[in-house]
């Protein structure tokens, strides 16, 4: 699930990204206790309409449900 902890710069720890075929989800831990999350979606972009924001908050449902323990 750890892609990578950042000791030196001490800028968090990077999960691996989640592949969701037409979009990718990046996903990074910051020492402030925040997280932040990218959706990658250059080559198929997610519509700004009802159907877009269906697909984009199932992608960080699918996130939140992965990063949980």
């Amino acid at each position: 699930m750890i892609k990578n902890i950042d000791v030196q710069s001490n800028k968090g720890i990077t999960l691996h990204d989640i592949d969701l075929k037409d979009h990718v989800v990046k996903t990074t831990v910051h020492n402030t206790n925040t997280v932040s999350v990218i959706v990658a979606c250059t080559h198929n972009p997610i519509p700004v309409d009802m159907f877009g924001l269906v697909k984009l908050s199932g992608s960080i449902a699918r996130c939140k449900t992965d990063c949980s323990c």
